[in-house]
C-alpha cells in the first residue's frame, strides 16, 4: 500500500537518515487527538485506574510501602489509613485532571508515525509542508516493519476513523480506540498510523528542533514530491540525497499550480544518479 508523509524541511533529514519521523501523542496538533473519554464506571477499568492513582500518590505510595505518610500521626491504624485512602480515591476518580494524569502514564511512552492516503491535498501541503516549501515522501508500507518486536504496540498500520463522538478508553486493557478515532473535521487527512514505544528511536536535530526517527529500508521510498514553493537550495539537496545508490528507482516530482483550477499537479523531474 502506498502512503504519504507530509514534511517541512525536516523531510530532508528523513531521506538522509532512512528513518521516518514519529511524534508523541502530546505533540500532535489536535488537542482532542489521543484524548478520549475515560471509563471510570466499569469495575475492571476503574480498578486499574485506582491502582495508577495509588502508584502516583504520596499517600498511596506510603500505603503500599506500609508506612504512615509524613505529617500524619503515627498512631493512625491501618484501617483508618485505608478508609482515608478510599475517600481520596473516590475524589480522585471523579477529578478529570487526576484521571487525565493517570492516562498520561499510558501514552507518555508512545510514539506515532502519521501517514496519509492523499499526496496532493492543498490544505495538507499548507499545514504540514510549511506552506508548500517542504516535501511529501511516498512510502511502500508493505516493505516497512511493524512487527511486535518490543518496539511496537501495533503489528501493522491502521486506518484512522473519524467520528462526531469521542472514543472511550478502558484502563484495564490497551485498545486502539483511544488512539484511532479523530474528530470529523480531520477526515480530509485520510490518515493512517502505527504506535511504537517511545524509547526505541534515534533523535536528531533538523531545522533547529529535535526529531525522533524510526529506521526503515531505503527501498520503502518510492517517490518524493517537492513543494511548489520549496527553496532552490533544498531542491538541490533533495536531488543529491536521492542520487545515492540505495535510492535507485526513486522518482522525483515537483508540485505545480494549475492556471485555471486549484488542484496541484505533479511534474516529474529527471535527475542523474
Amino acid at each position: 500500500m502506498r502512503l504519504y508523509k507530509y514534511c517541512d524541511a525536516g523531510g530532508l533529514e528523513i531521506i538522509r537518515a532512512c528513518a521516518i519521523k514519529v511524534s508523541s501523542p502530546l505533540e500532535l496538533n489536535d488537542p482532542f487527538d489521543c484524548n478520549p473519554i475515560f471509563d471510570v464506571q466499569t469495575p475492571s477499568s476503574r480498578s486499574v485506574l485506582e491502582q495508577k492513582i495509588l502508584e502516583g500518590s504520596v499517600l498511596g505510595k506510603a500505603l503500599v510501602a506500609g508506612k504512615v505518610p509524613e505529617g500524619m500521626s503515627t498512631d493512625m491504624s491501618n484501617e483508618l489509613l485505608k478508609g482515608l485512602w478510599q475517600k481520596v480515591t473516590e475524589t480522585h476518580v471523579g477529578n478529570p485532571i487526576v484521571v487525565n494524569s493517570a492516562f498520561a502514564q499510558s501514552r507518555a511512552n508512545l510514539a506515532i508515525p502519521c501517514l496519509s492516503a492523499e499526496k496532493s491535498h492543498h490544505l495538507m501541503w499548507s499545514h504540514y509542508a510549511k506552506g508548500h516549501q517542504g516535501l511529501v515522501i511516498e512510502f511502500e508500507t508493505d516493505l516497512m516493519s511493524f512487527a511486535k518486536d518490543g518496539t511496537s504496540v501495533t503489528d501493522t498500520l491502521f486506518k484512522v476513523e473519524y467520528s462526531e463522538k469521542k472514543p472511550l478508553f478502558k484502563f484495564d486493557k490497551f485498545t486502539l480506540d483511544g488512539f484511532q478515532v479523530k474528530g470529523m473535521p480531520w477526515a480530509y487527512e485520510r490518515e493512517w498510523r502505527a504506535i511504537y514505544l517511545n524509547h526505541q528511536f534515534d533523535t536528531r536535530v533538523a531545522g533547529g528542533r529535535e526529531m525522533r526517527l524510526r529506521k526503515f529500508k531505503p527501498s520503502c521510498i518510492k517517490a518524493v514530491y517537492l513543494g511548489c514553493c520549496m527553496p532552490g537550495s533544498h531542491q538541490v539537496e533533495a536531488k543529491r540525497l536521492l542520487s545515492r545508490d540505495y535510492y535507485e528507482g526513486v522518482e522525483l516530482f515537483q508540485m505545480k499550480l494549475n492556471n485555471d483550477s486549484f488542484p496541484l499537479r505533479a511534474v516529474e523531474i529527471p535527475f542523474s544518479k
